[in-house]
């Protein structure tokens, strides 16, 4: 059938989706209803027509066109909630692939788990979807099985720092992680920074760290300002970033307190907010308080009594009884999960 033909039905099928929208809008406006959206008109357009639709791109992907075999492919694995239609997703994606449709080389290769026998078709497929594609979640993701499944760190570094410069937060964020264990922290900043800069909160609160503990080699940059990037990342997101955030202030700012209530809140980072309370509790005289909050952060976290007992943070109510209690206690529970 030629392609020309399949096109103009695909264009027919949208217009006349337009005319639905039209159609229900004017309708709802007569009966006093809640305006039809867009998204209304294409889950019915979907529900009447997906199967039709699916036919035309399948028809152009048997004339070789990568574009229909990769929206086959996700219509199948995406839309269609069964183990058939998700291997028939794999297929078209795959033969997209092969068509030099590099989305779908991506997410063909999306389909395999990060296994060691799935890791060499997983990455060929990643590699080629970034060297031919230059998509950079691809890239990335490259650079992630390099680090993961070899020895390869050269070379993941070149594909991370590759999706980095295709504005790949992600990629920026392992560029420079992997220049942070090489001790080159004035290019790992460079990275981090430039993730930031993207908008990333992970790479916001990775560039303050640097400025915090490798001061001397991230030059041209003072202390003040890895707070300004803390408070970035926290901004934008990275609980980290809001922790790191509020230890950079002074104890009697009434904001680091609210912070670690906050983190106390959200599951992962609860036992950062309460351990980060007992030390502020502590050392404002709160005895009761901070006992309180010891015993929270040694819930979530027992394998903490070690540090607790030794932080400075807690020496006004180190010789309590129920603090000594509190660590004896949460050192048998490790005890007995060993």
């Amino acid at each position: 059938m030629d392609k020309k033909f399949l096109y103009l039905i695909l264009i027919f099928s949208l217009i006349i989706n337009g005319v639905l929208f039209l159609e229900l809008f004017v309708l709802d406006k007569k009966e006093g209803k809640k305006t039809t959206t867009k998204n209304d008109v294409l889950a019915l357009h979907l529900k009447k027509d997906v199967n039709e639709g699916l036919e035309i791109y399948k028809l152009l992907c048997e004339e070789k066109d990568g574009a229909s075999c990769f929206i086959v492919g996700m219509l199948y694995s995406e839309d269609m909630d069964t183990s058939s239609n998700y291997q028939k997703g794999k297929e078209y994606k795959k033969k997209s692939c092969e068509m030099g449709n590099m989305l779908g080389c991506y997410y063909y290769a999306r389909h395999f788990i990060e296994t060691d026998k799935e890791y060499h078709e997983r990455g060929r497929y990643y590699k080629k979807a970034c060297d031919k594609g230059n998509i950079a979640v691809s890239c990335n993701n490259y650079a992630v099985s390099l680090i993961k499944n070899t020895e390869k760190t050269e070379e993941a570094l070149t594909y991370a720092k590759k999706a980095c410069d295709l504005n790949g937060a992600n990629g920026c964020f392992n560029a420079g992680k992997l220049l942070k264990e090489r001790k080159d922290y004035k290019e790992a900043f460079q990275y981090f920074k430039k993730g930031c800069d993207m908008g990333s909160g992970t790479n916001c609160n990775a560039a303050a760290m640097l400025i915090d503990k490798k001061k001397d080699e991230v030059q041209g940059f003072e202390l003040k300002e890895s707070m300004n990037m803390y408070k970035r990342s926290c901004d934008l997101g990275c609980y980290r970033g809001c922790n790191n955030y509020a230890t950079s202030m002074d104890d009697s700012n009434p904001e680091k307190k609210r912070i670690y209530e906050i983190l106390s809140m959200i599951p992962e980072m609860a036992v950062y907010g309460y351990y980060n309370l007992a030390c502020l509790y502590s050392k404002k005289g709160d005895k009761e308080k901070a006992i309180t909050h010891v015993k929270k952060a040694l819930a979530e976290k027992p394998d903490l009594a070690e540090v607790i007992a030794m932080d400075k943070d807690f020496e006004n109510i180190v010789n309590l009884q129920e603090f000594k209690n509190a660590i004896k206690s949460a050192k048998c529970c490790m005890m007995n999960l060993n």
